[in-house]
């Protein structure tokens, strides 16, 4: 990875990192689905006078539809999740879901760290489910682990997407997902529920989320999947899980076990030696 890459792997690092934390902000003054139609309404916004609207392919559409799914999903687990921690540790069940993906439909060669590591991985995050502040809410990790297959699905169609913009695909999901989510709420109700805010921090957050999550996180993991190999580009969140479950402590005054801890060094040593393994096919920005 070059040096202009490894920059933006670390923006992507910590805007994701701010995004757990501004996401968890605005589900508990607001649900989830008023959340996500107020992100998806304001990212729509920001970016339309930047892009011109055409007929999108199948693959964008396929890709920002799983990306719908996974941000729906990701709110609905923090809004059930009593803290942080055992949320962004699940979440990092999308690298060895990437490396599955990535191997049996593109032949992303794996090697027998890899291999090990998606073990080890799936391992830490399973040690989560017997911590008692987890179990509680384990609800919230199963949740989540259905957010991180929809990330790994899109990014399968991601590295497809070669010669698309990445600001451009974080405009169709938007676009896509507001009447998705919208005819979803009519329909389902619950969790789903329309249920608004327009307090300080719901706004705050909301415009943090839109910029560090939907603009500089999201928008850098895509540049850098047109890329890299999908383990190689996914598991570089594996950072994520640390900063924000300390940003979490410190400003949200939230619990974290030594359980919780232990679970999220197993699966970062896991996604580690995703990371290290060898890869045969090398970075083409042209898929």
């Amino acid at each position: 990875m070059t040096f202009l890459h490894s920059l933006v792997a670390l923006g992507v690092i910590l805007a994701f990192s701010v995004n757990i934390l501004a996401v968890k902000i605005a589900v508990g003054e607001s649900s989830p689905a008023f959340f996500a139609v107020m992100r998806f309404a304001v990212v729509a916004l920001l970016l339309l006078p930047f892009f011109r609207i055409r007929r999108p392919g199948r693959d964008t559409v396929i890709a920002s539809l799983f990306m719908c799914l996974h941000f729906v999903l990701l709110f609905i687990s923090l809004s059930l999740s009593q803290g942080v921690g055992p949320v962004v540790i699940g979440l990092q069940l999308l690298v060895p879901f990437a490396a599955l993906l990535g191997a049996v439909f593109r032949g992303e060669y794996l090697s027998f760290s890899a291999v090990l590591g998606i073990v080890v991985a799936f391992g830490g995050v399973v040690s989560l489910g017997f911590d008692p502040i987890v179990f509680e809410h384990i609800d919230a990790l199963l949740v989540v682990f259905a957010a991180a297959c929809a990330q790994a699905c899109a990014t399968l169609f991601m590295r497809r997407l070669g010669g698309l913009h990445p600001l451009h695909l974080q405009l169709w999901i938007a676009l896509l997902g507001l009447p998705l989510i919208a005819l979803a709420s009519a329909a389902v109700g619950g969790r789903m529920e329309f249920v608004p805010s327009t307090t300080p921090a719901f706004v705050i957050a909301l415009l943090v989320a839109v910029t560090c999550g939907s603009i500089a996180g999201h928008g850098g993991l895509f540049y850098l999947v047109q890329r890299y190999p999908l383990v190689l580009s996914t598991s570089l969140t594996m950072a994520v899980p640390f900063f924000a479950t300390t940003m979490s402590a410190i400003f949200l005054d939230e619990i974290i076990t030594p359980r919780i801890i232990m679970g999220g060094l197993i699966t970062i040593a896991g996604v580690s030696l995703i990371q290290f393994g060898k890869y045969l096919k090398k970075p083409d920005p042209s898929q």
